[in-house]
């Protein structure tokens, strides 16, 4: 499998800050913290061992008895042990709950999860163990259906209608096996990738996920875990939100500040009083409202935004290191008052890999559109509507001739009546269309029309963007087999930042 790397300046254009802290701006370095590299991951771990986790061993307790639960692979146990003993400190990273475990960026991120904390381990950062947080108290059922499962199916085809119920996803139920594989074939050509898929009829798109990203990723160490599981863990932040709404609020709006003062527009919008969401006996989040009797149901009745959730986090876990993508990296550079407030350390953020699967059918079609993917990607979908070279016919030709040919005889426009002009501009309107026309007919002879554009765009650019962040990993699967992890985990597991091009076939 070979591979190639895109820079981020083309996949992420717009995220500014992002884009400044992996050039070592000292601004955006100012807004979190620390640097973007290996070297700033081991100083982050060594400055979060030396703070004590009183509640460690409860803490493993919790995370084992989840996990025995996912019947995770014997590694993903082992790392629990480790995590219970003083010292241990984790990477972490994360995704919302999707179908089929949603798009490839987070298999990506994931695995640059697992091989951040090896590579950490391996230079003698000490003990450190790779934690996939399944951000399962999310409600957007929308995003959680935007997958696209194969050519014709989107993963919203096979969730709930309504939307815009605001339900917790680890309350949704996942679509079922025969959903999602309703030939009841094995995915793969080697087979044995179905047994990925595989979770309790009941399981919810939160369950669901989790237990596939065990199966993926148990094998390597990966400790995997939902918020309420944790929820506990961070009750005084809670206790504050609830007691003092509007206080944790107004740190974060600190934050939004000092990310303008550095010339950078924040990602959060500024929030106005509680960030904890109700919860109600349907699982559907209301901002606020939380009472002191809530407290003691964490797990159930109350649960955090985007800012909260990601201090519960730090707060009940040990991390160093967040892996993170560009948006997710410029919201935590407007948390560092808050963090402070509330006492809670700031991990080193790094970037996480991005990844395009670039199958040989695709590759061949776009060199003889004549584009690469880093054009494509940076221009967008328009690049493939330039005309094709040694495009068009004869017909296309002398339409064109023709239309500059009347150009020349008219000659000054203004000495011509509204009429004359009026005519002029149909007939060369008719030229255009008639070239363009023939230009189209001739690139479909050639197998680079339409058909073959729509095939280009919904492989590399579906919904208009990029790969990873639509297509699941399943129709990989079916074409490449289940070695295609393996291969896939290998190629993602360098430290370079960057997108990384993967050919399967190779």
């Amino acid at each position: 499998m070979n591979e190639d790397l895109l820079s981020w300046e083309a996949l992420a254009p717009s995220r500014r800050l992002f884009l400044a802290h992996l050039a070592g701006d000292p601004a955006a370095r100012s807004l979190l913290g620390r640097g973007a590299d290996d070297a700033a991951a081991a100083a982050a771990v060594e400055e979060r061992r030396a703070i004590p986790l009183p509640h460690r061993a409860d803490l493993a307790r919790a995370l084992g008895g989840y996990l025995s639960g996912l019947k995770a692979p014997p590694p993903s146990m082992l790392a629990v042990a480790k995590l219970a003993e003083a010292g241990t400190v984790a990477v972490v990273g994360g995704q919302q709950p999707a179908v089929c475990g949603g798009p490839l960026l987070a298999f990506a991120k994931a695995a640059g999860v697992v091989a951040l904390a090896r590579r950490l381990e391996r230079t003698g950062a000490g003990p450190v163990v790779p934690i996939w947080w399944v951000a399962s108290e999310d409600h957007d059922l929308a995003e959680a259906g935007a997958v696209w499962i194969d050519g014709l199916r989107r993963g919203k085809d096979l969730l709930p209608a309504d939307f815009a119920e605001r339900r917790m996803l680890s309350l949704v139920r996942a679509p079922s096996m025969e959903d999602i594989f309703p030939d009841g074939v094995d995915l793969s050509p080697g087979g044995g990738a179905r047994v990925l898929f595989e979770r309790p009829a009941e399981a919810s798109l939160g369950t669901a996920t989790a237990k596939l990203f065990s199966a993926l990723f148990g094998a390597e160490g990966l400790i995997v875990v939902e918020p309420h599981v944790l929820r506990g863990f961070a009750r005084p932040l809670f206790e504050r939100d609830v007691r003092e709404p509007g206080a944790l609020a107004a740190l974060v709006r600190e934050g939004n500040a000092a990310v303008r003062a550095a010339g950078f527009d924040p990602v959060l919008a500024d929030p106005g009083g509680a960030l904890h969401f109700s919860v109600d006996d349907e699982g559907r989040r209301s901002r606020g409202g939380g009472r002191e009797e809530d407290l003691d149901f964490l797990g159930t009745r109350l649960s955090g935004d985007v800012s909260l959730r990601v201090l519960a986090q730090d707060l009940a876990l040990p991390p160093a290191v967040q892996v993170c993508g560009p948006t997710e990296l410029e919201y935590l550079a407007a948390h560092g008052p808050v963090r402070e407030g509330a006492g809670v350390f700031r991990p080193a953020a790094l970037p996480r890999t991005g990844v395009t699967i670039l199958e040989r059918r695709v590759e061949e079609a776009l060199e003889e559109f004549g584009v690469g993917l880093d054009e494509l990607y940076r221009e967008g979908a328009g690049v493939l509507d330039l005309p094709v070279a040694g495009g068009g016919d004869a017909l296309a030709a002398e339409a064109g001739r023709l239309k500059a040919a009347l150009n020349e005889a008219v000659g000054d426009r203004a000495e011509r009546t509204s009429a004359v002009r009026s005519r002029i501009q149909r007939v060369e309107k008719a030229l255009e269309d008639l070239e363009a026309a023939s230009h189209r007919a001739a690139a479909e002879v050639r197998g680079l029309g339409e058909s073959r554009r729509r095939k280009v765009l919904d492989a590399l650019l579906p919904d208009g963007v990029p790969q990873e962040r639509r297509w699941s990993i399943v129709p990989f699967l079916r074409r490449h087999g289940t070695g295609l992890i393996d291969r896939l985990f290998r190629a993602l597991s360098g430290p370079e930042p960057g997108h990384r091009i993967v050919r399967p076939e190779v």
